[in-house]
């Protein structure tokens, strides 16, 4: 056994030297005692070890950091570092601008961080499940709502949607809002707008003459009556003719509306049908003075009034040339039935049918008028008339009736 003898007198034998100078078996003194091995307990870590990166570990005991494995003296943007390629010395510091997108509609807000990859935290963004980091993309101007930016801009409700950074009370950008929004919107915005949809019109603007628009707003719209009648625009309908106003007498079918009340001058009682002559094939009016009287309009019979434009007899409904009703028919022979065209004064009898064919107003079962009725018309027989007669074709044949003796059976008692 080797035994060395120390400077201060003891004897150590070599076992014991080299625990205390290469602890780990590695072949490598410990720094302690003058050696190389940065770490003398693990014999996976001392001079020329198989380096594993990121781990933390200086498993070659190079003495740099674990985390810069080309040694270009920049750690490793995974780690915290701003090397994006950590295996190339001549990549350093090169990182990407990520923005985030904190509402998920593709469009990136004002947060913007420099990184190698993307970022892995979106805490700028609050929670917002669709937010995302995003290379690049169009600035928008309410990363907090995706509805903004919005292809058409919603006015007066205090969101930019379109993002162009107006005045959201200034829908036509003549700086100058509407009265009624002047309370809510923004810090120093003027007021006095009175057509907001119409960038030449604000308060003092040039107000071009007979364009009927009040462009300076000063609440003067019928400024100009060029016609000298008295009435301006809108009330004057034409206000080059004179003749033309509110007040004028209207002449009707000339096309002309003289009195402004914008009717159809070829429609003069105003029920919606002109007369024949500029009906342009559509039904007609026949009486343009009385609005009651039109196409289709209710008629009322015997009334002398053809309401409803037929152009039929308003005394004769069946058309038949016997009149039914009415105030102007006295002295003229009636029809008893006016309603149907094959009863009326001169129509053929049709006997024992129940209805009047002739008017005569005689009982339809005594066909020879002698005051008779058939046996089989014995249910139909008016009042004081009787039952029996054995031929309603003759008047001189009933029951009672003389009988000579002629071969007729001129009493009914069945014997000739």
């Amino acid at each position: 056994m080797i035994a060395l003898l120390l400077s201060c007198g003891l004897w150590i034998d070599g076992d014991e030297v080299r625990l205390r100078t290469d602890a780990d078996a590695d072949g490598f003194f410990s720094r302690a005692v003058g050696g190389n091995d940065c770490d003398d307990s693990d014999p996976e870590v001392r001079p020329g070890a198989r380096e594993i990166w990121y781990d933390g570990v200086d498993q070659d005991c190079s003495g740099g950091s674990d985390f810069d494995q080309d040694k270009d003296g920049l750690l490793a943007s995974a780690y915290g570092g701003t090397d994006c390629d950590d295996t190339d010395r001549t990549v350093r510091a090169t990182p990407q601008i990520w923005h985030a997108d904190c509402d998920g509609d593709g469009l990136v807000g004002s947060v913007e961080v420099p990184a190698c990859d993307r970022p892995t935290t979106l805490a700028v963004c609050d929670g917002q499940p669709a937010a995302a980091w995003r290379l690049d993309g169009v600035i928008d101007c309410d990363d907090a709502d995706a509805s903004v930016p919005a292809a058409e801009e919603t006015w007066y409700d205090g969101v930019d949607q379109d993002c162009d950074g107006g005045n959201d009370y200034d829908a036509d950008g003549d700086g100058f809002v509407p009265d009624a929004w002047l309370a809510v919107a923004p810090p120093g915005s003027v007021g006095g707008d009175c057509d907001d949809a119409d960038p030449t019109v604000w308060p003092g603007a040039v107000d071009p003459p007979f364009d009927d628009v009040d462009s300076a707003c000063d609440g003067d719209v019928f400024e100009h009556d060029r016609d000298r009648d008295g009435f301006e625009p809108p009330l004057d309908c034409d206000d080059l003719a004179a003749f033309v106003h509110p007040a004028a007498v209207e002449v009707w079918y000339d096309g002309v509306d003289q009195d402004c009340d914008g009717a159809d001058d070829h429609d003069r009682d105003g029920d919606g049908f002109r007369p024949l002559a500029f009906a342009n094939g559509a039904p007609a009016d026949c009486d343009d003075g009385d609005p009651s009287v039109y196409p289709g309009a209710p008629d009322v019979p015997y009334d002398g009034v053809d309401a409803d434009c037929l152009g039929d007899p308003d005394y004769d409904l069946d058309g038949d040339g016997f009149v039914g009703g009415g105030p102007f028919v006295t002295g003229l022979v009636m029809d008893c039935d006016d309603g149907d065209p094959s009863v009326s004064p001169v129509a053929q009898e049709v006997w024992y049918d129940g209805v009047d064919q002739d008017c005569d107003g005689g009982s339809d079962h005594d066909a020879d008028r002698d005051g008779w009725v058939p046996l089989a018309s014995a249910a139909f027989a008016l009042p004081g008339e009787q039952v029996g007669d054995c031929d309603d074709h003759r008047s001189d044949v009933h029951p009672g009736a003389p009988d000579p003796v002629d071969g007729v059976d001129a009493d009914c008692d069945g014997v000739p």
